[in-house]
């Protein structure tokens, strides 16, 4: 994961590099502690990207605070955060995060969606999980079968 994320802060455009390494930290409803351990480093690559290039970045941050849970962070945090009176560097990145991807909400999207995965990053960011979790989810035929319906076509879903 250092080399990953040392790789990426030398070439944050580097979107095959990215694609290919991130669902290592979250996937499939899973976010593991080197997600939380990495947040704040994501962030600052993701700011050096043009806003333009800026969605899977910011998506794969809601991914982490939606699929984390408190006291992942919270060990997280405890382990490696300095002990002294300097500021949380998770707490000043999630300011950051919100900060960039409001901007990138702000946007035109290719589709749909690119704007559900930008709602759910400002609703995960935010402190509301769940809800991130069914924006996150709304094209799951038991989530939300009329928009699934909508997305997939009549009778087929995402398999289909």
């Amino acid at each position: 994961m250092p080399d990953w994320l040392r790789a990426l802060d030398a070439d944050p455009v580097d979107g095959e590099r990215f694609a290919e390494q991130w669902p290592a930290l979250v996937s499939e409803g899973t976010a593991w502690p080197a997600a939380v351990a990495a947040f704040p480093y994501l962030v600052s690559i993701a700011r050096r990207v043009s806003a333009e290039q800026r969605l899977e970045y910011v998506t794969v941050l809601g991914l982490i605070v939606s699929d984390s849970t408190p006291s992942m962070w919270q060990e997280t945090i405890a382990a490696v955060s300095p002990r002294d009176s300097r500021p949380d560097p998770h707490a000043e990145a999630l300011v950051e995060a919100r900060r960039i991807t409001a901007e990138t909400a702000t946007l035109p999207h290719r589709d749909e969606r690119d704007l559900r995965y930008v709602l759910m990053t400002l609703a995960a960011l935010n402190g509301h999980s769940e809800l991130a979790a069914v924006i996150d989810n709304l094209d799951d035929e038991e989530t939300c079968p009329r928009y699934a319906a909508h997305l997939w076509g009549a009778g087929g879903g995402a398999d289909s």
